[in-house]
């Protein structure tokens, strides 16, 4: 994955918010979509501010992610979640940890995605990660569990990947 890696760092794991935007931007122009059928209800990914959408196939036993989005910034967040997530295997794919995959694009940490994204591009961008593992399970043929809060008289908690992603 090594070579996937040092064509995205510089994209997303700039010092600061500004020229992270900058550099998506240049990604989010340059990102070549085939849309054919990519955007429909089915590929939509919630939790987005911005309209997102995902497509996980199979070429041979290797994943190929078809991403695209509404805004340009998000545009360039999907064009660096299809290089770093296509390729894989499916089970390569299912494992891909949000850490691993900040990791990946060249960010430490969490901490390190918030000094060069806000809050809500982080979120959409773990969220792009949920739903390409989500249709990951479903071409296993897995059935994805629903993600949910559980609502108690003293908490809320999340229960499911996609929840937990969320807070």
């Amino acid at each position: 994955m090594a070579g996937r890696r040092a064509t995205v760092t510089c994209a997303v794991a700039a010092d600061t918010q500004n020229a992270t935007t900058l550099e998506l931007i240049q990604l989010g122009k340059a990102h070549a979509v085939s849309s054919a059928g990519l955007q429909c209800p089915e590929n939509r990914v919630l939790g987005c501010t911005a309209q997102v959408w995902l497509k996980v196939e199979m070429v041979g036993d290797k994943t190929l992610v078809h991403a695209d989005s509404d805004a340009l910034v998000t545009r360039g967040l999907c064009a660096v979640v299809s290089r770093v997530l296509s390729g894989l295997s499916l089970g390569e794919l299912v494992a891909m940890s949000p850490e691993r995959l900040l990791k990946e694009i060249g960010m430490a940490s969490a901490e390190a995605a918030s000094v060069a994204l806000t809050r809500s591009r982080t979120n959409g961008f773990l969220n792009m990660l949920e739903s390409a593992k989500k249709q990951a399970h479903v071409l296993q043929g897995k059935q994805p569990s629903f993600p949910s809060l559980i609502v108690s008289k003293d908490s809320t908690t999340a229960a499911g990947s996609f929840a937990e992603a969320q807070q």
